[in-house]
């Protein structure tokens, strides 16, 4: 049988004891990096006796083989990702396809899950919605799935590098203007934090920031309502709050470029007005 088991994502006291037995009971582990999840499991005072194998998004297609091989001998095949839950957004996926395609058995013990863990931290919507996953590197094929997402309805869940996640959410705040979002970070870790801002103000916020730090996981309102849109006083309580974390005049209105109903010069004439009226 092969079966998925879920690791921790940062708190190491999220190993189940089902999990703990699924790899005490193992012939065979497969996981992403072995070397880290010996460290990991050996932190849990979790220690295997089973054979380890690689498998990972580069030997994907060779080690899927090895395993279907492997489950054809008879032997409990174990597989674990980097973190949390096997088979969304990783290798794991391939490898239950190709086990279920020739009908062997597959199972999965449930865990920890950084997007289901994100959305319900994120104070948004969660009857509907999608996770996307990973986001495309290059700008343009960034731009075009967002567009793509723009009028989707439910909730929406990504994952993003620590490197990106500035541009990421510049981009989806120029697009998609000021929808409510959530960025979680190293969550279930010692210096886990959620921000909980509209997009634009989150794009602010993060703008300024020296560093950001950990696993990203970002949640994202689904299309906002016309009525949403700013404009009136709502516009001028954003500009001030731009404003209060520092922005320029001119960075608040390239903050604001794009939005629905919004006019890139009252934007700037409203934050010199508002700037003038703080000097004393």
């Amino acid at each position: 049988m092969l079966t998925l088991v879920t690791m921790p994502i940062g708190n190491g006291a999220d190993l189940s004891p089902r999990a703990r037995a699924a790899l005490l009971a193992a012939d065979v582990i497969a996981a992403e990096d072995t070397r880290k999840a010996k460290d990991v499991l050996a932190r849990a005072d979790v220690h295997p006796q089973a054979q380890w194998i690689t498998h990972h998004d580069h030997n994907q297609t060779h080690s899927a083989t090895g395993v279907l091989r492997l489950l054809q001998q008879g032997k409990n095949v174990a597989y674990i990702s980097d973190a949390g839950m096997p088979g969304i957004a990783d290798p794991g996926e391939a490898l239950v396809r190709a086990a279920v395609a020739v009908g062997h058995s597959v199972d999965l013990i449930p865990g920890p899950c950084a997007a289901l863990q994100a959305l319900v931290l994120s104070g948004l919507p969660t009857g509907r919605f999608s996770f996307i996953g990973f986001l495309p590197r290059r700008d343009s094929e960034l731009e075009t799935l967002l567009q793509s997402l723009s009028a989707r309805p439910e909730t929406l869940i990504f994952y993003e590098s620590p490197r990106r996640v500035v541009d990421t959410v510049q981009c989806m705040a120029r697009l998609w203007g000021p929808r409510p979002a959530a960025l979680a970070r190293e969550l279930t870790k010692t210096y886990q934090e959620i921000l909980r801002q509209d997009l634009v103000s989150l794009a602010a916020t993060l703008a300024v920031r020296p560093e950001i730090l950990g696993e990203i996981t970002l949640v994202v309102s689904g299309q906002l309502e016309p009525a949403e849109t700013l404009m009136g006083e709502a516009l001028t309580a954003k500009v001030r709050a731009l404003l209060a974390q520092g922005l320029s005049a001119k960075e608040v209105k390239a903050a604001l470029k794009g939005l629905p109903g919004v006019d890139g010069s009252e934007v700037y004439a409203l934050a010199v007005q508002l700037l003038q009226n703080k000097t004393p």
